[in-house]
């Protein structure tokens, strides 16, 4: 779809400048922040300098540290309450499959307005007092129309197309089924013909004489509904270039359909007419010549519109698969280990499935712009439970103890660098003056942070307190760890206030802090 491209090459283009930005601008402002920290200086007047930094202030994510460490995540990492979370978690998205059942495909057209626009009035009554839906053509080309049994099978598609769905049968005009009639009265033609069928010698003439009449069939001073002229445009004459002979090269019949109100009602009526043109494709396969690429194929105005939403639920699967894919490879390479990338895919898969059943509950259609939102769902979804994934396994103790220390030191900084952040983005959208952005952006978005949320900081720390896997970190000792961590001597004697007089090292700060 060159919708979903577009977007996925704008999207590529901005996370290559994004990560380009983040490891030189980004990272040489942080390095000139530590040079104005070091150098005691204040941060909104740089040029001013303190005798002292106070660093015990209170900050939001303190807080958010506080409260995931003496609340979130002694509950969530007790084995029973893990073993209930992770159940629930599971119903909810057995839930949200029979939810997702009954997404509906479409793009309401009033929603791509601002909500004062006159079109959407436009739109209420035209669905509101209108009893008739936009004309339909059944184009047929590259038949030989003289041949008496291609007729034959004609009128039987002039009879099925009556009986399809969303078709009004009393809209439907045929050119051969009124030339028919007009050839078969003398009073009309000025032909006498005793056969069913006109004969193909004289098919040609008679049509383009029936086609010149300026007006209606006139019986016993009365108007017979049998009028040529109001099919010059349904056959098209074309000579052929090898006998120089006239020939048909296509027609039309032309119909008009129900009312279409909904936006299932214009995809159902589009696809009964395809299924209809494919029957009678297979109908005048058996009699017409082999040889003949012959065509037959539906066409409306707003085809152009919904023939998307025919094979737009295959690639939506086929994207969102390709996608959690390549999440999966992308993280196996990375965690290097296999059952975190089976888990990450897990939870993933678990959050696309219930946005779909958010979906489904808050009238959010399936077109082109959801599929791009649930495609990059799950590029914005792994954040919340990668980080959580991989400080879990670089934590060494039990598992318990492991997804204590990754809720604490990590999942701090998932709600307030991520789930904040981005809640903040989402919550402008709902003051759209269009409900586009309302609909498809600002519900889709806030069901995608608050999912992605409560999957990375609830259901995935409750499933690896429970199943899981082992440290990639290997358990070192008191002397191994002081070693490691690059431990001074004279730590003892190192008073806290000293640190930012002085170019200490980095490492010692953090065992302080600790």
């Amino acid at each position: 779809m060159p919708a979903v491209q577009a977007f996925c090459i704008f999207a590529g283009v901005a996370i290559i400048a994004n990560f380009l930005l983040q490891i030189t601008a980004f990272a040489a402002l942080l390095s000139l922040d530590i040079k104005r920290r070091d150098d005691l200086r204040l941060e909104i007047e740089p040029f001013v300098r303190a005798p002292r930094l106070a660093r015990n202030w209170f900050s939001i994510a303190s807080a958010i540290e506080w409260f995931m460490r003496r609340v979130v995540a002694p509950v969530v990492t007790f084995p029973p309450i893990s073993a209930l979370i992770v159940v629930t978690f599971i119903t909810l998205s057995g839930f949200s499959i029979w939810g997702a059942s009954h997404l509906r495909l479409g793009l309401d057209q009033k929603t791509a307005l601002p909500r004062d626009s006159y079109m959407v009035k436009y739109f209420t009554q035209q669905q509101e007092y209108l009893d008739i839906g936009p004309p339909v053509y059944f184009v047929t080309k590259k038949l030989d129309y003289t041949d008496q049994a291609i007729q034959e099978h004609l009128f039987s598609s002039f009879d099925l197309i009556t009986r399809t769905d969303y078709i009004d049968r009393g809209s439907v005009q045929f050119w051969l089924d009124d030339f028919s009639r007009w050839a078969a009265k003398p009073e009309c033609s000025g032909h006498n013909i005793t056969t069913k069928h006109i004969p193909s010698d004289v098919f040609i003439p008679w049509l383009q004489e029936f086609l010149a009449q300026d007006k209606c069939c006139e019986v016993n001073h009365q108007i017979l509904p049998i009028c040529g002229f109001q099919f010059r445009d349904h056959v098209n004459f074309v000579t052929n270039p090898t006998t120089k002979e006239i020939e048909i090269e296509s027609t039309r019949i032309f119909m008009q359909t129900t009312t279409l109100s909904r936006q299932n009602d214009f995809i159902d009526s589009m696809r009964a007419a395809f299924h209809t043109s494919d029957l009678i494709r297979n109908n005048l396969s058996m009699i017409a010549d082999s040889k003949e690429d012959f065509l037959v194929y539906p066409y409306s105005v707003y085809y152009v519109f919904f023939a998307q939403y025919l094979y737009l639920p295959e690639v939506a699967a086929m994207n969102i698969l390709i996608a959690l894919a390549a999440v999966t490879v992308v993280t196996l390479v990375l965690t290097t280990s296999p059952i975190i990338s089976i888990y990450t895919l897990l939870v993933l898969m678990m959050i696309d499935i219930d946005l779909m059943a958010v979906m489904a509950v808050w009238d959010i259609y399936v077109n082109a712009v959801s599929v791009v939102n649930l495609v990059m769902s799950i590029g914005i979804s792994v954040e919340f439970c990668v980080h959580i994934a991989r400080a879990f396994l670089s934590a060494t103790g039990t598992h318990r103890e492991r997804a204590t220390h990754a809720l604490i030191h990590m999942g701090s900084s998932v709600v307030s660098g991520i789930t904040f952040t981005k809640l903040i983005g989402v919550i402008v959208l709902n003051f759209a003056s269009s409900d586009i952005f309302q609909i498809y952006y600002f519900r889709m978005y806030l069901a995608i942070v608050l999912l992605g949320a409560a999957h990375g900081l609830l259901f995935l720390p409750a499933l690896l307190t429970l199943v899981g896997p082992q440290s990639s970190v290997k358990a070192l000792d008191e002397d191994e760890f002081e070693e490691d961590q690059g431990v001074p001597d004279d730590i003892d004697n190192i008073r806290p206030e000293d640190l930012y007089n002085n170019e200490k090292s980095y490492q010692s700060r953090i065992y302080i802090n600790d």
